[in-house]
């Protein structure tokens, strides 16, 4: 275990070369935009209102708490499909359990940094992880259109390493800092910043295995012992040597897997020989998560940015494209921009 994180990220291996240098994002918070697309349509009945939510300045807990204070609710009765960050503006719903026929004038709850967008019903809350896709509209200062639409669609065709973005580890990777006192039980934490620290772990790990292949050149290719996942969905399946898994990766249907570590279920799969490695190079974290009781699960290596566009204006270059549910605008970034 080392005691300073604040350099980790940045040194997780690159894909490609390209580090354009210069090339700002995020200068104002209008610069980062996100729009999120459930997977599902609200069905208009049930006692969950929908709310469709821009917001700017403010993160999703903090409008948790906004909606549990406005309307009386614990915040158990309020759902959210991801967090969604503060220094941008973003679009998300929430729904909130409202039994009987309890009703609210829901636009006093905008202000400079809260619009509604939508209200609607749905009869089950709304779960984490229900989401279709992120729209992301990033405006990148300091470079031209020749300077970087290359880059993006060379991207948009192969790829980029599906690493969790630096914002799931806290500024400096402060929340990797904690995991050591967290997993002692040396310090009491809430039932949300206990989901925290157990994300933060398991990304950690599964950052440390996608560096290392990204090292070898091998986090598109299907080795031996791989676990590989279809690319529209989040079905499993092992390597069969009649198969041509290769072709499949390099169309974009099937990519290579990592562990999401935790405790092995009758239906996981076995671990690579990195994976294996890793796992036992930090046995602190690993063996914390299994204390936890969290179970094994995997994620892609490979995430494929849809619909990409490039714009030029007097001041830079604006991006547009979506990701799946739980990748990272910023993990596109990093592999053009130094």
């Amino acid at each position: 275990m080392i005691n300073d994180y604040s350099n980790w990220f940045a040194n997780l291996a690159r894909a490609y070369s390209f580090k354009l240098s210069g090339g700002l994002i995020k200068q104002r918070i209008h610069d980062f935009q996100v729009d999120e697309i459930l997977s599902f349509e609200p069905d208009g009945e049930g006692e969950n209102v929908f709310l469709q939510i821009r917001k700017s300045g403010v993160n999703t807990d903090e409008v948790v708490k906004i909606l549990s204070k406005f309307c009386g609710v614990p915040r158990m009765d309020i759902g959210y499909a991801g967090l969604k960050d503060k220094n941008a503006v973003t679009t998300q719903w929430f729904s909130v359990r409202l039994p009987g026929k309890k009703e609210f004038n829901w636009y006093l709850l905008e202000n400079e940094n809260i619009n509604l967008l939508n209200i609607t019903k749905n009869r089950k809350k709304l779960k984490k992880g229900t989401i279709k896709k992120n729209k992301f509209i990033i405006y990148i200062r300091g470079v031209r259109l020749e300077d970087i639409e290359d880059s993006m669609k060379y991207i948009a065709v192969q790829g980029v390493p599906n690493y969790f973005g630096e914002q799931r580890f806290g500024r400096e990777g402060r929340n990797i800092m904690k995991l050591s006192d967290f997993f002692a039980r040396k310090t009491k934490v809430s039932k949300t910043q206990r989901g925290i620290l157990l994300s933060t772990a398991r990304s950690f790990l599964f950052n440390e295995v996608l560096s290392q292949r990204v090292s070898e050149n091998s986090w598109n290719k299907a080795l031996p012992d791989d676990v590989f996942m279809f690319s529209n969905g989040s079905s499993i399946f092992s390597a069969n040597s009649e198969e041509n898994l290769q072709l499949r990766i390099d169309r974009n249907e099937i990519s290579p897997t990592a562990v999401l570590f935790g405790k092995y279920k009758k239906t996981s799969l076995s671990l690579s020989s990195i994976e294996m490695r890793v796992i036992d190079e930090n046995r602190w974290i690993s063996e914390g998560l299994i204390a936890f009781g969290v179970e094994l699960s995997r994620r892609k290596l490979k995430v494929v940015p849809q619909n990409v566009q490039c714009k030029e204006d007097d001041d830079g270059v604006e991006v547009k494209f979506d990701l799946p549910s739980g990748s990272y605008a910023t993990t596109v970034l990093r592999e053009i921009l130094s």
